[in-house]
């Protein structure tokens, strides 16, 4: 089961996602990062080091929140990601988009538990939280056109259809 929870660590939030990453949890994930995270911090630390199995829409999810906190100039990483977690990110070209570091968290925060399913989203929502990350995918590297062009053009059709 996934779980999130966030600690502040003064501006930057740290944010810890444990558990196994499944196709629905990405959209209530991008949907805490982009009404809670990206509104209360200037800064984000993604903790996954006990989080598995990270999907597409997550990994366009991360990249989309990394480039809303760069525009702000502001920080956001990755920490303690893990081999099997940098190899998706690998697969996807975007292990060096989004700064990784292994981070030892000297004095543990205090970390907060989030309600995922708070933030359930209607369908409509849903596939456009999918789209969003999966463009921002096929725009960090053309390999991902091969991989989701077809689902993307899908969506294409069905708007203009």
């Amino acid at each position: 089961m996934l779980q999130m929870s966030v600690a502040p660590s003064g501006a930057t939030a740290i944010v810890k996602v444990s558990g196994s990453v499944e196709a629905g949890d990405s959209v209530s994930l991008f949907a805490v990062f982009d009404e809670v995270v990206v509104g209360e911090y200037t800064g984000a630390f993604v903790d996954l080091s006990t989080c598995r199995d990270l999907d597409s829409t997550f990994i366009g999810m991360l990249l989309v929140m990394f480039e809303k906190y760069a525009k702000n100039r502001g920080d956001f990483c990755l920490i303690n990601v893990g081999d099997q977690n940098k190899r998706a990110l690998q697969m996807l070209g975007v292990s060096t988009m989004i700064p990784m570091r292994q981070m030892e968290l000297t004095r543990q925060p205090e970390f907060v538990p989030i309600d995922l399913t708070a933030f359930s989203c209607g369908s409509t929502k849903k596939i456009e939280i999918i789209e969003i990350a999966h463009r921002a995918l096929v725009a960090a590297d053309r390999q991902n056109a091969e991989k989701f062009g077809s689902f993307l053009r899908l969506l294409d059709e069905d708007r203009s259809g």
